[in-house]
């Protein structure tokens, strides 16, 4: 369908670059890392000494400087700092609440002290960490958090704690939540480059595709995200009043009058307890154990506390004979995507086989599918549906949703018997788009590119990106976008028992916050991946069992050979654009995606930034 001379123009530069960095550094960093695994593995046992030595009364030190993926991954690639060369160990959310819940029950932690770093986290995971954190505090333990800055997230993270200090020269940003959408439809106007759009009927909410062909929201794109920010803060504050002992009404006014402009002003209104710098809550932290001045806090952190506990898993499961029940947690955080996965993409085959092992395993009595997408793939979607629906039909099958479950995320997920979901979860989008560059203007003008076609029938050179799509082919795409939005309503309304007229109401494209999901029939309750998991056990009828955490992962060796060319890029490109890495990076990536398109897309109306 003439994309061969789109993938040879869009990849040819970036790959040669790609492989000529790898290169060079391949050695280097084969010898660095072998060198940083037998450092990681004796840091590890001392780790471990350390932990079973712990004195009653000591703390755990919660650090979350990194950003936080659904599940720890074991590669070590994803631990591995290319500025620094050092090895570091990264905790996905599953491993940072297990081991909050852990310090819970375990007597020898005393308190945590909590350091949320300002940089940007998911509002569904910081809502599931909190949630962890307060049943921490409920027990009778304390929490001490401490920052020089405060974001949004961070902040809403460390208000559940007993104790807030802020440097005495630091920052808190409390001015209300901001969403931005990013459009390119001036760049590329200026390169000369067409976007085709066909979307599915009565998709006014199904704004994904303004990016590349709106200079600013349409109103109903603006309206949606209005709806969801004004829903996520209005839950932020009534979290933060409660736990500050203050009101949503003063919170608000403060927000509207940038009432934080000094360091004191956090102080006077009650957000911060004071201004201390951190030896200072040091000593506090000493005065509350009662320890002297010249004794140490007995502490561990908590990368090191989840190590030892998972060495204790792994002999445990060495000398067990028997088999215990297990629920099975399946996990599709990213884009979806026909293949296999890959770094940030949910690949139909890799996570079908996923769900087929799972549901074929004798020793696995429910299944438990944590999804925190965006969409993506129809086709792909409606692929790992089936393999959903043939789960729920031997198994208590339950979907439990992150930070967003949108479009072909929530596709996938409507034959669970039931839906959990955060208040903050961004998901429904129940809507199709396809998406075509007319390249043409930007081959012959910008380039000196010009083509020619030999067919062998009418319609050979059908969705060729270098010319604009003939009547015939937008009548074409037209209705297979129109047969799929149909086919996705269908499947909402079988799975989640509704009537194609509430159907219908509810679709259009429109994203809904997890609390507004529950009130139009797409969600079933409010709770994070524990309460799924206790869902899934109670219909299964199963009190004592282990969680199996699917897809398994490739080899680390395998992945650094598929990911080097990544690898090399991002490293040259964060070199040089520093702090402008991340969005830079993602952009380019959402470029290259788009280009690729080849099937109808079930994808998140925007990509939203919040802060």
């Amino acid at each position: 369908m003439g994309y061969g001379m789109k993938t040879f123009l869009s990849n040819i530069l970036s790959s040669f670059i790609g492989v000529f960095l790898a290169s060079i550094a391949l050695g280097f960093l084969l010898i660095t890392l072998i060198t940083g695994f037998f450092i990681t593995l004796a840091e590890e046992i001392d780790s471990g000494t350390r932990v079973r030595n712990l004195e009653e009364d000591s703390v755990l030190i919660v650090r979350l400087a990194y950003p936080i993926h659904e599940k720890t991954s074991e590669d070590p690639f994803d631990h591995y700092d290319f500025n620094t060369m050092e090895s570091r160990v990264v905790l996905g959310l599953d491993d940072i609440i297990e081991n909050i819940r852990r310090a819970t029950n375990d007597p020898f932690i005393k308190g945590i002290y909590l350091n949320v770093s300002p940089d940007r986290q998911g509002w569904a995971t910081m809502e599931s960490i909190r949630t962890a954190l307060s049943d921490f505090k409920a027990s009778g333990k304390w929490i001490v958090a401490y920052n020089e800055i405060y974001s949004h997230q961070s902040y809403y993270l460390s208000s559940v704690a007993n104790e807030i200090y802020l440097n005495p020269q630091g920052y808190m940003e409390f001015q209300g939540l901001s969403g931005q959408s990013i459009f390119l439809k001036d760049t590329l106007a200026k390169l000369d480059i067409e976007m085709q759009v066909l979307r599915g009927p009565d998709n006014e909410y199904k704004s994904a595709v303004e990016t590349f062909v709106n200079s600013e929201m349409s109103d109903n794109s603006r309206y949606q995200m209005q709806v969801l920010l004004n829903g996520m803060w209005k839950h932020m504050l009534e979290n933060v009043s409660a736990d500050r002992k203050t009101s949503p009404e003063k919170l608000n006014q403060l927000a509207n009058q940038l009432g934080l402009v000094k360091p004191e002003d956090s102080v006077n209104s009650k957000l911060i307890d004071a201004l201390k710098y951190h030896d200072e809550v040091r000593d506090l932290i000493k005065e509350k154990m009662q320890l002297g001045q010249h004794q140490e806090i007995p502490a561990v952190n908590i990368e090191d506390y989840a190590m030892i506990e998972k060495n204790m898993k792994r002999f445990q499961k060495i000398a067990k004979t028997k088999p215990a029940d297990q629920i099975a947690i399946i996990y599709a955080d990213g884009e979806i995507a026909s293949g296999e996965n890959d770094r940030g993409i949910v690949g139909s085959i890799t996570t079908a086989y996923a769900i087929r092992s799972a549901r074929e395993d004798k020793n696995v009595k429910a299944i438990v599918l944590r999804v925190n997408s965006p969409g993506g793939s129809a086709l792909a979607s409606d692929v790992l549906l089936r393999e959903l629906y043939l789960c729920a039909q031997s198994k208590p099958t339950i979907a439990s949703f992150g930070d967003v479950a949108a479009s072909g995320g929530y596709y996938m997920s409507v034959a669970a018997h039931r839906i959990f979901a955060e208040p903050n979860t961004i998901t429904g989008s129940i809507g199709v788009f396809s998406l075509f560059p007319n390249m043409k203007g930007f081959f012959n003008n910008k380039l000196g590119v010009t083509f020619d076609n030999v067919n062998t029938n009418q319609y050979s050179d059908f969705g060729n990106i270098s010319q604009p799509l003939k009547d015939y082919e937008k009548r074409y795409l037209q209705k297979q976008v129109e047969n799929t939005y149909t086919t996705f309503k269908n499947h909402v309304a079988e799975g989640r028992s509704l009537t194609p007229e509430r159907v219908e109401e509810i679709a259009k494209g429109r994203v809904w916050s997890g609390e507004d999901a529950i009130k139009v029939g797409l969600v079933d309750e409010i709770g994070g991946l524990e309460a799924a998991i206790a869902e899934a056990a109670m219909l299964a009828k199963i009190e004592h069992y282990e969680l199996l955490k699917l897809p398994v992962e490739d080899t680390p060796f395998s992945r650094f050979m598929q990911d080097a060319d990544e690898h090399a890029q991002s490293w040259i490109i964060q070199t040089f654009l520093g702090e402008e890495f991340i969005p830079a990076w993602k952009q380019k990536k959402r470029i290259e995606r788009i280009t690729h398109m080849q099937d109808v897309q079930a994808m998140m109306p925007f990509e939203l930034s919040i802060k």
